[in-house]
């Protein structure tokens, strides 16, 4: 089995924290963490079963380096992942009460809408009915013969 100057195996190292440098590459401490236990996973996947179990002069397997060595990223992450659902409900009930006030919006401007359509549809209806009313009196006096020899 291969092992550092203290009798680390490499599981050991892959659960150590990654410097910092490589840590502030991702947004937040909550990618920070699922990060570093992708990595884990990884190493654990290629090493031989019984490296898992082994450990290290302090008597520390691989997993309990893991824990404790990302003891204060995973605070850090679980008050990034309060925060951001704290945010995150704002964001949820400011959206709801727009998508409600818009809901009331727009059902008065159906109720504008189909009382403008009646209102068209009445003027229409009107307007026929007075050409109608036009033509029924009108085109007697217009097409009768006497009116007609008169033009010619």
């Amino acid at each position: 089995m291969s092992q550092d100057v203290v009798k680390n195996n490499i599981l050991h190292l892959a659960g150590k924290l990654a410097p910092r440098n490589k840590l502030n590459a991702l947004s937040s401490a909550a990618l920070q963490v699922q990060s570093e236990l992708k990595w884990f996973k990884e190493v654990e996947n290629i090493v031989p079963p019984d490296y898992n179990g082994k450990t290290n002069p302090k008597g520390q397997t691989p997993a309990i380096v893991s824990t404790e060595e990302h003891k204060e990223l995973v605070k850090e992450g679980k008050k990034w992942m309060k925060d951001a659902t704290t945010s995150g409900s704002v964001a949820a009930a400011f959206f709801a009460t727009i998508a409600f006030a818009a809901k009331d919006i727009l059902e008065i401007a159906l109720v504008f809408a189909s009382a403008l359509l009646a209102l068209s549809l009445f003027a229409y209806s009107q307007c026929a009915r007075l050409l109608d009313v036009l033509i029924s009196v009108l085109a007697p006096t217009f097409l009768s013969k006497r009116r007609i020899s008169v033009l010619y």
